[in-house]
């Protein structure tokens, strides 16, 4: 670890909490519960927040200090925070399997701005012509971070399976990482016989109008929580296919599939199942996944939640908690 900035980044996060004594404290993600929350409380604030916001991560999908800091948080969970948030019952759970009191979790998902990410009918018709994919075929996207957590090696073989029975799909993969650099992805997309089919656009900045250009999303990952590609997606009217983790089968409901996180025979049959569908059928479970969204994760009462969460710890009612 480098420790240049470090080290004086938690001196001066300590004279802050120590002048300021502030109320509360909120941290968010394993290493800033661990250390935030320690810092704060050396320097005397009593009502420490903390907020998980993913399930329990498998051993090699992520390097050795986040499974260290996730289980020194799970012992200090019984004494530092006054609360736990998380976004996702199945991570709740999960992290309650490791050590965290479970008593202190409250589940607050996550919200969708439905007025941003929203059907567009000229969406498809100008990333097909962007990328020069004939109007008949079928546009699948997966969209992520390149990370072992959402395990492209698994999405790209269901895409070589997908294409062999489906010709006319064609992939489009986005997020940092996932582009013509990515010597992994290539490989596995040259060994698969997908050259021509699958279109690598690393970091977008238009996630909207390319979300709402897509037939269909598909969600890979052996590891999530409460993924917002998938109610982004769903507030777009777009389908979504999405392996069975974290609260991702909640979210979808009767809106879309699930399937066994590993599995790419099973992620390209659901794949298949739903794009044999008729073009309207899909457009129907597109507006009722939206439908869903807006009515039960709404991003301005989610926001009210929050707001009623902040107003309750600033007025003493984290003391109530434990």
């Amino acid at each position: 670890m480098n420790t240049t900035g470090f080290l004086p980044g938690l001196l001066k996060l300590y004279r802050l909490c120590r002048d300021e004594k502030p109320r509360a404290v909120f941290t968010w993600l394993y290493h800033a519960d661990l250390v935030g929350g320690l810092v704060a409380r050396l320097a005397g604030c009593r009502t420490i927040v903390w907020n998980v916001r993913n399930t329990v991560i498998p051993w090699g999908a992520a390097r050795w200090h986040v499974h260290v800091a996730a289980r020194l948080c799970a012992m200090l969970s019984w004494w530092l925070p006054r609360k736990i948030l998380c976004c996702s019952t199945r991570a709740a759970a999960a992290h309650g399997k490791i050590g965290y009191r479970r008593q202190l979790f409250q589940i607050l998902p996550n919200g969708f701005d439905a007025d941003r990410f929203r059907p567009d009918p000229h969406a498809r018709r100008n990333l097909c012509r962007e990328l020069g994919i004939p109007d008949h075929c079928f546009v699948v996207g997966r969209i992520a971070r390149f990370d072992p957590q959402k395990d492209y090696a698994s999405f790209l073989a269901a895409a070589a399976r997908l294409h062999s029975l489906l010709p006319d799909s064609r992939f489009v993969l986005v997020g940092k990482g996932v582009d013509g650099e990515n010597s992994e992805i290539c490989a596995d997309i040259e060994r698969l016989g997908l050259g021509g089919v699958v279109f690598l656009l690393g970091h977008r900045d238009d996630m909207p109008a390319l979300i709402a250009g897509l037939d269909l999303m598909v969600s890979s990952s052996i590891a999530e929580a409460f993924p917002n590609i998938l109610g982004e997606a769903m507030a777009a009217g777009v389908p979504c296919v999405a392996t069975d983790v974290g609260d991702s089968a909640e979210l979808l409901g009767e809106c879309g599939t699930i399937v066994p996180p590993g599995e790419p025979a099973a992620l390209a049959e659901a794949c298949l199942e739903m794009l044999r569908c008729d073009r309207g059928v899909l457009r129907d479970l597109g507006m009722r996944a939206r439908a869903r969204v807006s009515e039960r994760y709404d991003l301005s009462e989610i926001a009210r939640r929050y707001e009623m969460l902040l107003l309750d710890v600033a007025r003493g009612g984290a003391d109530r908690w434990t």
